[in-house]
């Protein structure tokens, strides 16, 4: 099959290759970590295909976490600046 890809894919699929390979390589030939390895492999380099968040959803999801928790740090501050203190800590639920 053949399509065409942007930079990004490109790069993504360049280098998931080169790493999956040297992976797949350092396993013994008929062991199912070699195979396990290879699906793993193909199963990435669709998704990149697909489309690029597609591959890099854990990354997008971390980045996203990061982000909520520094703004839930912010909220709570603005509600309760002492909350923030060290002097002595609480709990805050947030529905």
């Amino acid at each position: 099959m053949y399509c065409t890809l942007t930079k990004e894919q490109a790069t993504l699929y360049e280098a998931v290759a080169q790493d999956m390979m040297m992976q797949i390589e350092e396993a013994e030939a008929q062991s199912m970590k070699r195979r396990g390895l290879e699906l793993s492999m193909w199963m990435q380099l669709k998704q990149i295909c697909n489309h690029p968040v597609q591959y890099l959803h854990r990354a997008v999801k971390m980045v996203a976490r990061l982000y909520i928790r520094k703004w839930m740090k912010q909220f709570i501050k603005h509600i309760n600046p002492a909350s923030m203190s060290t002097a002595y800590s609480q709990a805050s639920v947030i529905f």
